[in-house]
């Protein structure tokens, strides 16, 4: 049951499992207060982005809602503004409004993680030139053979519309004299 959370898009450069961890050691803080856990917990969706600009953290979650939004700056980013911040919004999951409750206390967040707790990059694999140069070629040579099979295609069916042409030329010249007049009119 506790582990029901599920990020569904990370695009912040921290470790998905480092912040799902904290997100789950916020829910079980509301957990010990509230009696049982959030209504969506096992449906729980968090989406986590980054920003490069700015130091502060930002979220959205809805009132009593199954998604939760959390923006994390890259730089000067702590395991605690992570906790404040997923303690915050899932106190809209629990249903409370901003009046309704307040926010981590100090004491409290340093008894749910240390000050040294690790927010760790994700790990970045370096691919080099070669690789890069590698796929670019293998998708040219795709794109290379899906547009010779489409001239393929049309050629054929060009060849197909010519031959019908033909055999109305021949038995209904004068119809098709006609038409063709008409077609190159207008």
């Amino acid at each position: 049951m506790q582990d029901a959370v599920k990020i569904v898009k990370n695009t912040s450069g921290f470790d998905t499992r480092v912040l799902r961890r904290i997100i789950i050691q916020a829910h079980s803080f509301i957990r010990k207060h509230e009696g049982a856990p959030a209504a969506h917990w096992k449906t729980l969706q968090v989406i986590i982005r980054g920003r490069d600009l700015g130091r502060h953290t930002s979220g959205c979650a809805y009132l009593g809602g199954d998604k939760m939004w959390m923006t994390l700056p890259r730089k000067d980013l702590t395991a605690r503004g992570v906790l404040h911040l997923a303690y915050h919004e899932l106190m809209h999951v629990f249903g409370y409004q901003h009046r309704a409750f307040k926010d981590l206390s100090d004491a409290e967040a340093a008894a749910l993680i240390p000050v040294d707790y690790p927010i760790l990059l994700k790990p970045t694999r370096k691919s080099s030139s070669a690789e890069v140069k590698a796929k670019r070629i293998a998708a040219l040579l795709s794109r290379r053979a899906r547009w010779r099979s489409r001239l393929k295609r049309s050629q054929n069916a060009l060849r197909r519309i010519e031959r019908r042409l033909r055999y109305y030329e021949r038995q209904v010249p004068e119809l098709f004299a006609a038409a063709r007049e008409k077609h190159e009119a207008g």
